[in-house]
């Protein structure tokens, strides 16, 4: 009786035993899975880079640019476009060309800016501005228009003899050719021939 009894009691604690060892590898799985799920859930709603996520809210409204359109439009005024916009669209809303505008002096594929003021000029504001430039290119100055300054950068062109060509030209209503500039006092053949090349009359 007592060897059966010791087997039955040796039988009932590897039962024991091994239903131990079976819950604690039950146990090692399920902590497993569930950390592999927390890994998953992590990753899935962890953002890139530490707190940089790609995406895109797209519902986000573009940030708006406000440009004052004036010149020679059909409706001149204060316009709002999405950054990133381009100074056609600009044109499109403030009603587009007048008939006396100057349609190639601006660039319509340009960008715009916030708070930019886009002018359109008319065709002979346009052409004016462009024969000025072409003067400074030269270096020539325009007896016409020059101011004292510039009058002053010429050879042997100091301040008094500036005035008088300014006051000649506002008494006169302007030079018509450049070798009127003898008729200023002090201004002689010899002199005017050191200034010739150097100034034009337009």
């Amino acid at each position: 009786m007592k060897t059966v009894r010791r087997k039955e009691d040796m039988s009932y604690k590897r039962f024991n035993t091994l239903l131990c060892l079976l819950l604690w590898m039950s146990s090692l799985v399920l902590c497993s899975c569930r950390q592999g799920e927390v890994q998953e859930d992590l990753v899935a709603i962890t953002p890139v880079f530490y707190g940089e996520s790609q995406t895109v809210d797209e519902t986000k409204e573009p940030s708006l640019c406000i440009v004052y359109v004036c010149g020679e439009v059909k409706n001149p005024g204060i316009v709002e476009l999405p950054e990133g916009s381009r100074i056609a669209e600009a044109l499109k809303l403030a009603g587009g060309f007048t008939e006396q505008a100057a349609t190639d002096v601006v660039n319509l594929a340009a960008f715009i800016e916030d708070g930019q003021q886009i002018i359109f000029p008319d065709k002979e504001t346009a052409k004016a501005q462009k024969e000025q430039k072409l003067l400074e290119d030269s270096g020539k100055v325009n007896l016409n228009t020059a101011t004292l300054e510039q009058l002053m950068s010429l050879p042997g062109i100091g301040e008094s003899r500036a005035k008088d060509i300014l006051a000649y030209r506002e008494k006169t209503g302007g030079f018509q050719k450049c070798e009127e500039l003898m008729q200023i006092p002090g201004i002689k053949e010899n002199a005017f021939k050191k200034l010739e090349d150097k100034i034009v009359v337009e």
